[in-house]
Formats: structure tokens, C-alpha cells, sequence
């Protein structure tokens, strides 16, 4: 379906009111339990902060090997952008852990307390996982033939 940009204010009208009725619906978790409210903000850190890890370290794994990136605009040097990218790794990695924290002490942790996003992170990660080492390897055909070869 063809996104359609309203004439007068020249953007996606439509795509605005559902993701922002979506933002409220979620925003009224939090009248019925501030803990599921905190899982799910917890998890959107979490599983964010989780493609930023991938992204990265693909671009790390490609300077380590020697293996040519595409050009770009704006370069900072192997060893810097290196550099840049492995402390923004550790940086990421520690958000990631935090993101999946108890928003309570432990003296006051209760079972509703705790924050079980990580659970559900974990779950969709195997269940992921198993879905595509048992399917998902035989039928996906990755945007390979899309991407731009460096020679």
C-alpha cells in the first residue's frame, strides 16, 4: 500500500495518528501497573540499544579483518573511528545490561518489582533463533543482490 502524504502539511498524516494513538495506548499501561510500564520501556532501551551493538560491531568486525567499507562522507581514520567505535561498543554494552535492571533496590524487590523484560528479550531472542535454524535459513534470501560491490 502507497504511503500518501496529505497535499497541505506535505507528510503522512495517516502514519502520524496511528503511531501517535499507539504512543497513548501504551502510555495508559502505566494507570494499570507501573511495572509492566517499566518492561516496556525497559525492553524498547534494551532491544534498541541492541541494534545499535549489531550495527557496530559489524562495522568493527569489517575494520579488524581488513575488509573494505563503503565509501562515505565523513571518515575519521582507521585507528580513530576504530577507536570510536570500540568505546561506544563498551558504552553500549553497559547500557544493555542496565537497560534490564530492577527499577527498585534489592531490600524492596518483590516479584512484582522486578523487571522481567529481560525474560521476554531472551524468549523472543531463542524462540528467533529456533524459528530460523530450523526454517528460516532454507527460504530467506538476504538483500545481497541489492548491495553495491566494492572491487
Amino acid at each position: 500500500m502507497p504511503q500518501q502524504i496529505h497535499p497541505v502539511v506535505d507528510a503522512p498524516v495517516n502514519a502520524i495518528l496511528v503511531i501517535s494513538g499507539l504512543a497513548v495506548i501504551i502510555s495508559l499501561i502505566n494507570i494499570g501497573s507501573t511495572a509492566a510500564f517499566n518492561i516496556v520501556t525497559s525492553l524498547g532501551t534494551g532491544t534498541l540499544t541492541m541494534s545499535y551493538i549489531v550495527c557496530i560491531s559489524c562495522i568493527v568486525w569489517r575494520k579488524l579483518t581488513g575488509e573494505p567499507l563503503l565509501p562515505s562522507r565523513f571518515m575519521m581514520g582507521r585507528l580513530f573511528g576504530l577507536c570510536v567505535n570500540v568505546v561506544a561498543l563498551g558504552w553500549l554494552c553497559l547500557v544493555f545490561v542496565v537497560a534490564f535492571f530492577p527499577s527498585v533496590p534489592a531490600p524492596l524487590l518483590t516479584m512484582a518489582a522486578m523487571n522481567w523484560s529481560v525474560v521476554v528479550f531472551a524468549a523472543v531472542v531463542l524462540l528467533s533463533a529456533g524459528y530460523f535454524a530450523v526454517w528460516g535459513r532454507k527460504r530467506y534470501v538476504g538483500p545481497v543482490e541489492y548491495v553495491r560491490k566494492l572491487d
